[in-house]
C-alpha cells in the first residue's frame, strides 16, 4: 500500500493521488505528481505540490490540487507530458475535447428529451390480484428489491412519461422477481410484455421462470430463432394479440416481428448486445415502458444513470443466507485444479471450468478427464447443436463439471454449483469475470472462486488490476462499486467507442466526464433532476381532503376524474384537464380550486426536484416560511436557477437558498393566500425548466 495520498479534483469529487501518478492540470495539462513539500518565500512558510512537466519540475501551491484530476487514460504507458511554459498546445486540445462533448451533450439529452415529452395512460393502481400475486412468493422481499418494487409502481402507476429504469444488482439478488412483478402488473393492465435475453439459454430459463410464476391464465410463448412453423405461429400471435408476454433473443427486434399493444420491455444484460441491436431497441422503445436488468452495467449506461438521464434503482442487500464467494488468484497447476475439484465433488456440489476460447475446450476437458477420472465431465459451447440440453442437463444433475467458454456468465441460475474455475482469467475482462464468479454461491454453501494464469504468463499492471479489484470487491452487492472501478481501469477503447476514446486519451477520464457531466446539466438547462413524489405539510387543507362535491362530479367518475389530476406532468396537463371539468360539470367549486392548486404545487414540486414542504412558523415571531427540501436543494444548483430571470419582481414571498434547503417566506401574509404565494415561485421556475427541455426536443 503507498502512502502520502493527495486528494485531487473538484471540491465533492476528490479522488486520492500517489506519487509517481499521471495527472492533469486543468489549465496547463499532463503532468506527474512527485511529492508534496512545504516552500519558504519572502519568509513565509506554504504548502505546495511538486509536478513534473515535460520542460521541468514545478512547485504549485497545493490549494491549486482542486485543478487537478488523475490522467487514467487507460494504461499509462506512453504518456506524453505536458510543457508548463507553452500551456496553448494544451488548452487547444482541450477546447477541442470540450466542442465535442457539448455536442454528444445535446444529442444525448435531446433523445432522452423526446422521451421525456412521450405520455402513455399509467396503469391502474395495484389491487388485490396483485397482492396475492405477491404472496404466491416464497420467499420475504429484501429490503433493496421492496424499495425497487415501490420506485418501479411509481413509474408505472404515478407517471405519464414512459418509465426507462436501470435495475442493477448483483447476480442472485432477486432482480427477476423485481421484473415479474412489473410483468404482471402489466399484462393485468392489458399490455403486452416483451422479454429480450442475450443468449438462448438464458431467455429459455427466464421463459421456465415466468411458466411456474404467472398465473396460468396469462399466455407466455419462447420466440426462438430460425424459420420454424412453431416460431411463425408466435410471431401471428403476437401481432393478434393473443400473446401476453414473449422472450426471446435478438429474433424479438426483427423487422418481420410485431407487437400488438406492447407497454413493457424488460432488457436483461443491454450491453450484451450490439449497436445495431441497441438502435432498433430504441426504434422499439418509444412510448413503451422499460426496465433493463444488469449485475454490472457497462460504464457508458452507468455514467447515464448516474448522471440522473435514466432512472437507477440498486439492489445491495444479499438474500438471506448468502455467502460470499471465496477469491483466489494463482497460477494454474494440476494439483490446483485437482483439488478444487475434489473439494467440490466430495460435497455433492458441480464445477464450472472456464476456458476464454472455444478452441482451448476440448484440451481442457482431457486434462480434466486426467486430473479428476471419477468426474463426469460435461462440453458445453455456443457451436454445440444441443447445448441448450447439455446445460438444462447439467441444471438437473447430469453431470460433475461443466467445462464453457463465457456464455455461462448470461444469467444462468445453477444452485448446486458453488465452485468456478476460470483458465487463463487475465484475458477476461473485469465485468465478464465478476458475472462469471456471481454464477456460483447461489446457496447457503460456501462459493469458490479460482481465477488462475499460465504459469510462464506475465501479467499485464491492468491484468493486475482487473483481477486484484476482483478480488478486494468480495462482498456481495458490490458489483456496482465494481463498475466505477471498471470505468477507472479500462479508461478509454470499447468503453467509449471509437468517437469518445480518443478525446477520453487527450484528457484523461476523470477531466473527461467532468466535462461530459457539466455539458450535460447545461444542455438540460438545470441539473436539478425531478423526483416522484412530493409531500407537503403546512398545516393547511391544500387539497381540501382530496374530497370533490357529488352533486359537482358524479361519484361513479369522480375517482378516474381525481386519477387524472394525480398523474399530470405540470402546469399544462391540469389547465386543460380544468377546462374540461368546467365544459363538462361546470364552474369550478372552492373544493375543486383548492384540489388543482394542490397538485399544481406538487406537479412543479416534482419538476423541480423538491420532495418535501414544511412549516417554519419562525419561532411564534409570526415569520411563516415554507422549507422546501430535496436531494439537491441548495445554492449550486437553485442560486444559478434564480438568477435566470424566470421569477416576476413583485411577490408576495421573498425566496431564499440556504446549504441544504429554500426557503419561500409569506411575509406576514394571510395563511389563505399562502399557496398562491408559493406558486408564484414554483410554478415559473418549473416552466423554465420545461422550457429549456423543450427547446432540446425542437433542436
Amino acid at each position: 500500500m503507498r502512502s502520502g495520498g493527495l486528494p485531487v479534483g473538484p471540491r465533492g469529487k476528490e479522488r486520492v493521488a500517489y506519487e509517481g501518478d499521471y495527472l492533469v492540470h486543468e489549465n496547463i495539462g499532463v503532468c506527474r505528481y512527485k511529492r508534496a513539500v512545504t516552500s519558504v518565500a519572502n519568509g513565509s512558510e506554504w504548502e505546495a505540490i511538486e509536478l513534473e512537466f515535460a520542460d521541468g519540475v514545478v512547485e504549485v501551491a497545493r490549494i491549486d490540487s482542486r485543478l487537478l484530476t488523475r490522467f487514467r487514460a487507460g494504461d499509462s504507458r506512453g504518456v506524453k507530458l505536458s510543457r508548463y511554459a507553452d500551456a496553448s498546445r494544451w488548452l487547444r486540445a482541450k477546447e477541442k475535447v470540450a466542442t465535442k462533448v457539448r455536442a454528444q451533450a445535446v444529442d444525448v439529452m435531446a433523445l432522452y428529451a423526446r422521451r421525456a415529452g412521450t405520455a402513455r395512460a399509467p396503469c391502474a393502481p395495484d389491487g388485490p390480484d396483485y397482492a396475492a400475486f405477491c404472496a404466491r412468493f416464497p420467499h420475504a422481499p429484501t429490503p433493496d428489491q421492496a424499495r425497487c418494487m415501490e420506485e418501479i409502481e411509481q413509474d408505472m402507476v404515478w407517471r405519464q412519461r414512459p418509465m426507462d429504469r436501470l435495475l442493477c444488482g448483483d447476480v442472485g439478488f432477486g432482480k427477476t422477481e423485481v421484473a415479474m412483478r412489473a410483468i404482471y402488473r402489466a399484462v393485468r393492465n392489458g399490455r403486452q410484455v416483451a422479454l429480450l435475453a442475450p443468449t438462448t439459454i438464458l431467455a429459455a430459463q427466464h421463459y421456465r421462470t415466468l411458466l411456474a410464476r404467472l398465473p396460468s391464465d396469462m399466455r407466455v410463448e419462447l420466440l426462438r430463432g430460425g424459420n420454424t412453423r412453431d416460431a411463425r405461429d408466435i410471431k401471428v400471435r403476437m401481432a393478434e394479440g393473443t400473446v401476453d408476454v414473449v422472450v426471446g433473443t435478438h429474433t424479438l427486434l426483427g423487422r418481420k416481428v410485431e407487437f400488438s399493444g406492447l407497454g413493457l420491455l424488460v432488457v436483461d444484460e443491454e450491453q450484451k448486445f450490439g449497436v445495431h441491436q441497441k438502435e432498433r431497441l430504441k426504434a422499439l422503445a418509444t412510448g413503451v415502458d422499460v426496465l433493463t436488468l444488469t449485475a454490472t452495467p457497462i460504464p457508458r449506461t452507468l455514467h447515464m444513470s448516474l448522471s440522473g438521464i435514466r432512472d437507477l434503482s440498486i439492489i445491495q442487500s444479499p438474500p438471506e443466507g448468502r455467502l460470499n464467494v471465496t477469491t483466489y488468484i494463482m497460477k494454474s497447476t494440476d494439483e490446483v485444479i485437482q483439488r478444487a475439484v475434489a473439494r467440490e465433488l466430495r460435497r455433492k456440489g458441480q464445477v464450472f471450468f472456464i476456458v476464454p476460447r472455444i478452441s482451448d475446450i476440448d484440451a481442457a476437458a482431457a486434462r480434466l478427464h486426467k486430473l479428476a477420472p471419477a468426474a463426469r465431465v460435461v462440453v458445453g459451447h455456443s457451436k454445440v447443436r444441443d447445448l441448450e440440453e447439455r446445460v438444462l442437463n447439467f441444471t438437473l444433475g447430469i453431470g460433475d463439471v461443466l467445462v464453457a467458454t463465457s456464455i455461462i456468465e448470461n444469467g444462468i441460475d445453477m444452485p448446486n454449483v458453488n465452485s468456478i474455475i476460470i483458465q487463463d482469467s487475465h484475458m477476461f475482462g473485469l465485468s465478464q469475470l465478476y458475472q462469471m464468479r456471481g454464477r456460483v454461491g447461489r446457496s447457503d454453501k460456501a462459493a469458490y472462486t479460482y481465477l488462475l494464469y499460465g504459469p510462464d504468463v506475465r501479467l499485464t499492471a491492468d491484468a493486475k488490476r482487473r483481477l486484484k479489484a476482483l478480488r478486494e470487491l468480495s462482498t456481495l452487492g458490490s458489483g456496482y462499486e465494481l463498475a466505477n472501478r471498471d470505468l477507472e481501469i479500462r479508461g478509454a477503447g470499447s468503453v467509449f467507442g471509437t468517437d469518445q476514446s480518443g478525446d477520453v486519451g487527450a484528457v484523461g477520464y476523470e477531466l473527461y466526464m467532468n466535462m461530459l457531466e457539466a455539458a450535460l446539466a447545461d444542455a438540460r438547462g438545470t441539473s436539478i433532476q425531478a423526483v416522484l413524489k412530493c409531500h407537503i405539510d403546512l398545516g393547511l387543507d391544500l387539497a381540501a381532503r382530496g374530497s370533490v362535491p357529488t352533486d359537482y362530479i358524479p361519484l361513479d367518475v369522480v375517482a378516474q376524474e381525481v386519477d387524472r389530476l394525480r398523474v399530470a406532468r405540470g402546469y399544462g396537463d391540469l389547465v386543460d384537464i380544468a377546462q374540461q371539468w368546467v365544459n363538462t360539470y361546470g364552474p369550478l367549486p372552492p373544493a375543486a380550486r383548492a384540489l388543482f392548486a394542490h397538485h399544481h404545487v406538487l406537479a412543479a414540486c416534482r419538476r423541480l426536484g423538491v420532495e418535501t414542504i414544511t412549516l417554519d412558523d419562525g419561532g411564534g415571531s409570526g415569520a411563516a416560511a415554507a422549507r422546501l427540501t430535496g436531494p439537491e436543494t441548495g445554492p449550486a444548483l437553485w442560486a444559478p436557477l434564480l438568477e435566470k430571470g424566470a421569477l416576476k419582481p413583485a411577490l408576495r414571498a421573498r425566496v431564499a437558498v440556504h446549504e441544504d434547503a429554500v426557503t419561500v417566506a409569506f411575509d406576514g401574509a394571510p395563511r389563505e393566500e399562502w399557496v398562491d404565494a408559493l406558486l408564484d415561485v414554483l410554478l415559473p421556475l418549473a416552466q423554465h425548466v420545461e422550457a429549456k427541455q423543450q427547446l432540446l426536443v425542437e433542436e
